[in-house]
């Protein structure tokens, strides 16, 4: 069974369970030349006491001592102590003896990270059939060879982050078929093979972030079919095809926040019926068409925010009635239909703030029976209707900042807690305006530009 990781700050980890008393003199060489040689680098007193006492299954730490180098007969000796967790990262080792983990075998854990390497031979991890978890982040490592990974079937976390990585050689990942965690991210692909992950059919976590990704073909991720989180962030895309997802039915949280993207097709989100995370802010987005996110039914969070949206069609949100969170904030908007935000009676919280809007249409937030939280702040917004909130029952924050709003009536608000409207223009206030808030508890008014103050204004306000 594969278990999530914990980094440990302990520099010697494990415990004794077995004793052995058979261990040879000649192992006692090897322990006393390099762990228990006080003269030595790899100078270890607990890894020295442990192997004194003849100890087995336990893991040794040398992270964090400046290493440039590992003796090829480092671990030589080492065979009978079962050996699963090897932590020698840290360092700044730019290769490996060939062969240096083969006596290894009963290893599960192997930190490698932060070091300087640029190359790994194919047959590096070719012993270590047990492994469960291979830290290989934050090297300098261009590319790995098509086998490097093959025999590793019950490999359950696989990182390979903050590397140099221009590529990824069909079929490298085959052999991986417990894999559940694949971190790529933070390195420098471009493109990603066909099949590439085709075999990976237990992986839950893909990390493909921060890299130079400028399009994904169809079939980019054949086999994923238990996928539960992408993150595809961070790069250069401009355009999502039809089916680009395809196969991805267990997909609950995608990423595609911060590229480039000026184009969703229609159909690109066919087949994600179980999303209920969509991330597509920080793009370049100018217009979606109405049935982009046709399908997604499980949707409890979108976020468009950061782009350049100047419109949105009618019924463009009418598939997505699990909806709690809708981000539209920091876009063009200059108008929104009236029933732009029907059907969304689960809507919790919706930003509209920073856009264009100069009006907003009587009984556009009629269906928004649970919003809790709206804000359109940073608009230019001059007049409310009276009945523009009547049906926001459970409404508790209302933010109007900064707008040019020159009056305000207010009806329905009965729960609201927090109301922001300082920065605007209002000149004068309505007496009764507040009448129906008994339970407001937070309101602002600085920067308002009041005349007159009459009293009587606040009543209503226990």
């Amino acid at each position: 069974m594969c278990s999530p990781l914990r980094v440990s700050k302990i520099q010697m980890f494990y415990y004794v369970l077995v004793m052995d008393t058979n261990i040879s003199t000649s192992t006692m060489k090897i322990h006393n030349k390099y762990f228990c040689n006080k003269e030595s680098p790899y100078y270890d007193p607990k890894i020295c006491k442990l192997l004194s006492k003849n100890a087995e299954k336990y893991g040794i730490n040398i992270s964090r001592r400046a290493l440039t180098i590992l003796p090829r007969d480092l671990f030589h000796g080492l065979e009978n102590l079962q050996l699963q967790k090897l932590d020698i990262g840290d360092n700044n080792l730019t290769t490996l003896p060939k062969d240096i983990f083969n006596l290894l075998d009963d290893l599960r854990t192997l930190r490698m990270n932060r070091n300087e390497l640029k190359y790994l031979q194919s047959s590096t991890f070719y012993e270590l059939l047990q492994l469960k978890a291979l830290h290989l982040s934050k090297n300098k490592l261009i590319t790995l060879s098509k086998d490097i990974f093959n025999g590793l079937q019950d490999l359950c976390t696989l990182r390979l982050d903050s590397n140099r990585l221009t590529k990824l050689e069909p079929g490298i990942f085959d052999d991986l078929l417990s894999l559940k965690n694949l971190d790529i991210s933070n390195n420098n692909l471009t493109t990603l093979p066909k099949d590439i992950f085709r075999n990976l059919k237990e992986l839950r976590h893909l990390d493909l972030y921060s890299n130079k990704l400028t399009n994904l073909e169809s079939g980019s991720f054949n086999g994923l079919s238990q996928l539960k989180l992408l993150h595809i962030d961070k790069n250069s895309l401009t355009t999502l095809s039809n089916g680009v997802f395809s196969g991805l039915e267990n997909l609950e949280t995608l990423y595609l926040d911060s590229n480039k993207l000026n184009n969703l097709e229609a159909g690109c989100f066919n087949g994600l019926s179980r999303l209920i995370d969509l991330d597509i802010s920080n793009n370049r987005l100018i217009n979606l068409s109405r049935d982009v996110f046709n399908g997604l039914e499980s949707l409890q969070e979108l976020n468009l925010r950061s782009n350049t949206l100047s419109g949105l069609e009618p019924g463009i949100f009418d598939d997505l009635l699990k909806l709690q969170e809708l981000d539209l904030s920091k876009n063009k908007l200059i108008t929104l239909s009236k029933d732009i935000f029907n059907g969304l009676q689960d809507l919790r919280v919706l930003r509209l703030n920073s856009n264009q809007l100069s009006y907003l249409e009587p009984g556009i937030f009629d269906d928004l029976l649970s919003l809790d939280d709206l804000n359109i702040s940073d608009n230019d917004l001059t007049t409310l209707s009276k009945d523009t909130f009547r049906n926001l029952k459970e409404l508790y924050c209302l933010n109007l900042i900064s707008n040019a709003l020159k009056n305000l009536c207010f009806n329905g608000l009965s729960q609201l807690h927090k109301l922001h409207i300082n920065r605007n223009s209002l000149g004068t206030l309505s007496k009764g305006l507040f009448n129906g808030f008994e339970s407001l508890q937070r309101l602002y008014l600085s920067s308002i530009k009041l005349q007159n103050f009459e009293s009587g204004y606040f009543n209503g306000l226990s």
